[in-house]
């Protein structure tokens, strides 16, 4: 028996488009003689097509899964996600919280600050209170100006002087009330994904899968496989809370994996 997988994407975002596209691309992934694709089509305006998703358990006999391909507010922020968890309907991705913080690009920079992960200076602006010499007094050009609630695609600028300053600014304040002004740094980027299924114990506990284990790092003394690093700061419990820490973890060990990487090429020891 095939699985029923509900694709939801469009939505209320400015990444609309974008989203139909990353839809595209995932339905032409899936195999037909595995997976029956159900199309959940979300208007700019907000319209559910064919019908909605029900936000109660037992209201989506349907569906076996949902796999959420919206992009930006209202698919990527934790709101979807919370409709998932209340129908009681496993999906595809991150839980409600680690959504929730990952959408705000600030909270971001605090949570990894707050485990240790160097984060690039920036500064919060508002959209009723742009102080433009206040942002170059605290940063130096070049700067990144981006809406603070939204994706990696949409309303983002590069400015090298205050006139692209202020160019930046109207256009990342078209999409969000928020925004943040990034210091530009000159460096490599490294991209890996981490794999985690989610179990229930007997006693209603939730369980991670292990994290892809051919990611190459350098592990802290006396542990032997990505999926063992554990938080250090503090001791975080709670099925979600846990997901977002651990992950940090696995950031911590990729970037220390690839300074090293990058002092080789350099020839340095």
């Amino acid at each position: 028996m095939k699985l029923r997988v509900a694709v939801v994407y469009g939505g209320r975002s400015g990444e609309h488009e974008i989203s139909i596209r990353s839809a595209e691309s995932i339905i032409k992934a899936l195999d037909p003689e595995k997976y029956k694709v159900l199309h959940y089509f979300i208007s700019k305006e907000g319209k559910w097509r064919p019908r909605p998703i029900v936000p109660e358990p037992g209201g989506n006999p349907e569906i076996d899964v949902v796999f959420p391909v919206l992009h930006g507010t209202f698919g990527e922020d934790g709101t979807v996600q919370g409709m998932f968890e209340l129908a009681e309907l496993p999906y595809v991705g991150a839980g409600v919280l680690a959504s929730a913080l990952a959408m705000d690009k600030e909270m971001t920079k605090r949570v990894c600050r707050a485990s240790g992960i160097s984060v690039v200076d920036y500064k919060i602006v508002y959209r009723d209170q742009i102080d433009i010499a206040a942002i170059e007094e605290t940063l130096p050009y070049p700067m990144f100006v981006k809406p603070a609630n939204l994706g990696s695609s949409v309303g983002i600028s590069k400015a090298k002087n205050r006139a692209e300053l202020e160019i930046g600014l109207s256009l990342a304040t078209q999409f969000d009330n928020k925004v943040i002004v990034e210091r530009g740094i000159t460096g490599r980027e490294f991209e890996c994904f981490a794999l985690s299924i989610r179990r229930k114990s007997q006693q209603g506990a939730g369980v991670d899968g292990d994290v892809n284990d051919h990611i190459p790092s350098r592990r802290p003394r006396g542990t032997d496989n990505l999926h063992q690093l554990r938080p250090s700061a503090i001791e975080v419990t709670g099925d979600q809370v846990w997901q977002v820490w651990r992950y940090f973890d696995l950031v911590r060990a990729v970037l220390d994996r690839a300074r090293r990487f990058d002092r080789l090429n350099r020839g340095l020891r």
